[in-house]
């Protein structure tokens, strides 16, 4: 919450009210959280107030002028925060009114837009074009129209909040008019929150220009609401693309069966295996399309889980919470590749 005498706060880009929900302490005074630091390699268990949180992190300084957008985040934590407890409790998309789906809606987008990662980012990005032009023109590309770099680290945070301020209308939209659903895991496995929550996943491939956007076609985005319940929000592509694999299939079976009506004794076996294997994968379409009509959880499989959890660790920045100390998985993900330790970050070619 925001405070009132004008102190210099701690601020969260992850908000506590989400925290929690990852906590092994969760009705103690302070909750408390297993976090894998993926910078120094080591585990520890802060409670929540002191884990992705800086002080004045959405603070606004402009010569003599200042204020913050804190108190705005803390109104609207408080909003998405009782969407969120429904969804929890009742875990059925359908209990939503179109008020829950408007604050849940810009509750992702700021999210999104809110995070440490994403400040980085964007003046990782600028420092690469700056280095760019300095190498290609020298002091001259202090001179091209248009180009106005951070001087220092308040530059860059009043840029980039005063960027979410400004689009979280138009990147909420988005996210509304995508495909909503929620994923419940069935077993054991739980899901882990990264210090960048709001990750993107795309099959998709476009070259140079990229996949990974909240308007580009195919877009996978994920966010864990608990250690049990991941809200999931697709691109209508992806749907389509179920309804149409499923009359495919659908096709194939009629032809499969009118094979077999006619074949040899000896390829039974073949064509049985076929029909089987053809069989499940339409079942698991059906499953899913009903899942997504009636607003119900799709059940999370361990590799499900695994592949949102992976997607947890490629984008955190530094810091991957959970309920339990397991963190084998982060530690497989930074042996294999050390980009990991990092998060997603601009390159620029």
């Amino acid at each position: 919450m925001a405070r009132k005498d004008n102190k210099i706060e701690v601020q969260h880009y992850v908000p506590k009210m989400l925290l929690k929900n990852f906590s092994f302490k969760k009705k103690s005074k302070h909750p408390r959280v297993h976090v894998y630091d993926k910078h120094e390699g080591q585990t520890f268990s802060p409670n929540i107030g002191n884990i992705v949180a800086e002080k004045g992190f959405y603070d606004i300084k402009l010569g003599n002028l200042y204020t913050s957008f804190e108190p705005n985040l803390a109104d609207l934590e408080t909003k998405a925060h009782a969407v969120i407890e429904k969804l929890l409790a009742e875990k059925n998309l359908k209990i939503l009114d179109n008020s829950d789906k408007s604050w849940l809606s810009i509750f992702i987008a700021c999210q999104l837009l809110r995070t440490k990662a994403f400040r980085e980012m964007i003046g990782g990005g600028q420092s690469q074009l700056r280095e760019k032009l300095t190498r290609q023109h020298g002091d001259k590309a202090k001179e091209i129209d248009g180009l106005d770099f951070f001087e220092d680290e308040t530059d860059l945070q009043n840029f980039t909040t005063i960027f979410m301020m400004k689009n979280l209308g138009e990147f909420a939209g988005l996210v509304g008019r995508k495909v909503w659903f929620l994923h419940e895991t069935t077993g054991d496995t739980t899901f882990i929150l990264g210090d960048s929550p709001v990750v993107m996943h795309n099959e998709n491939k476009f070259d140079v220009y990229g996949n990974l956007g909240v308007a580009v076609p195919g877009i996978q985005i994920y966010m864990p609401l608990s250690p049990t319940l991941v809200f999931g929000i697709w691109c209508p592509s992806i749907v389509q693309e179920f309804s149409d694999n499923l009359e495919k299939a659908k096709k194939m079976m009629s032809e499969a069966l009118a094979l077999r009506a006619t074949a040899k004794t000896s390829n039974y076996p073949e064509i049985d295996f076929f029909l089987k294997t053809l069989e499940t994968s339409m079942t698991n379409i059906s499953n899913t399309l009903s899942a997504l009509e009636l607003k119900t959880p799709l059940p999370a499989s361990p590799d499900n889980v695994t592949f949102i959890n992976s997607l947890q660790v490629k984008w955190a920045n530094r810091y991957v919470l959970s309920v339990n100390a397991d963190f084998s998985l982060v530690e497989r993900m930074l042996k294999d590749s050390s980009n990991y330790k990092t998060g997603i970050k601009f390159k620029l070619n």
